[in-house]
């Protein structure tokens, strides 16, 4: 079958396989990938990206690496611990577990780049 008789929409992904929905024991993973969704987890997404960068973690936009900023990489952190506090029974569980793996993540990453001693911005 060509590309032709396929359709115009054949190449565009369904809203289910965009978020990973599937049966069976890839549920797990759709889970996270649909809790993601959510705008919640995504603003808590952007804040653990922003806390990495300032972290010096992950590149800039432009691919360079940023000297870590171990006070604005704080900032995001007790940002983000304020929205847990703030938040405390009024997010579905998948939230509550995006919300928790960031701050664990950006926690123990923070105390590894204070550690080394990398002279901060």
């Amino acid at each position: 079958m060509s590309s032709d008789e396929k359709g115009p929409d054949s190449s565009q992904k369904t809203e289910d396989e965009i978020l990973g929905a599937s049966q069976g024991p890839q549920d797990e993973v759709s889970d996270e990938v649909k809790a993601l969704s959510s705008g919640f987890s995504r603003f808590a997404a952007s804040l653990h990206m922003a806390c990495l960068y300032h972290l010096g973690l992950v590149p800039g936009p432009g691919g360079e690496k940023p000297k870590p900023n171990l006070e604005l990489a704080r900032e995001n952190i007790d940002i983000l611990e304020m929205l847990q506090d703030k938040t405390k029974g009024n997010l579905d569980v998948h939230e509550e577990r995006v919300l928790r793996g960031v701050l664990s993540e950006v926690r123990m990453s923070f105390l590894d780049v204070a550690n080394r001693g990398e002279k901060p911005n």
